[in-house]
């Protein structure tokens, strides 16, 4: 009941005009709302694909007679390939517009007199990145219209453990990019 009053409050305020909900189909919207299936998600425009796999298992020394592993199928595992992130995300200039393109070396002088030293925190300070860029930099172009800035993309992977259900102690370990 609570429901039905709040949307009838919503429909007749001055700035709503009911006439503009004539034609709405409110069953094909809760029918959208209530279903929980991510295939249309997943196979979006994002460049998610489905895919079978199989991981295998180790099942550790049982007995001599039981095999070294099992395979454990998985029928719909769904993926971004990395390039399609890559890309989506340097194209956006929302996503990117933070980006550190030029990488750098921080270095801190101690005012007590001690040597001065490399900080090392963002990935783009260290020098194994700064060797990255610059050996991209000496690449020869491909062709003579090749003027499109060269950039070292780092990637960051992490997992971390996080409760399946609100109940038990389930856990699921979803890898982050």
């Amino acid at each position: 009941m609570k429901a039905k009053f709040k949307m009838k409050k919503c429909l007749y305020h001055n700035n709503v005009n009911p006439g503009d909900l004539a034609f709405v189909n409110f069953e094909k919207i809760n029918k959208k709302l209530g279903d929980s299936s991510l295939d249309n998600y997943f196979l979006s425009d994002d460049g998610w694909r489905l895919a079978a796999l199989q991981i295998p298992i180790p099942l550790g020394h049982l007995h001599t007679d039981a095999p070294n592993e099992v395979h454990l199928p998985i029928n719909d595992f769904y993926y971004r390939p990395l390039t399609g992130i890559i890309r989506s995300v340097f194209q956006s200039k929302a996503e990117s517009k933070n980006f550190c393109y030029e990488p750098y070396e921080l270095r801190y002088k101690p005012l007590t007199g001690e040597p001065e030293m490399a900080v090392y925190g963002e990935l783009y300070w260290s020098k194994k990145f700064r060797e990255a860029h610059e050996e991209i930099q000496r690449l020869p172009q491909v062709s003579p219209d090749d003027n499109l800035p060269r950039a070292v993309v780092a990637l960051q992977f992490w997992s971390d453990g996080m409760a399946a259900t609100n109940f038990g102690n389930a856990k699921i370990w979803p890898a982050y990019l």
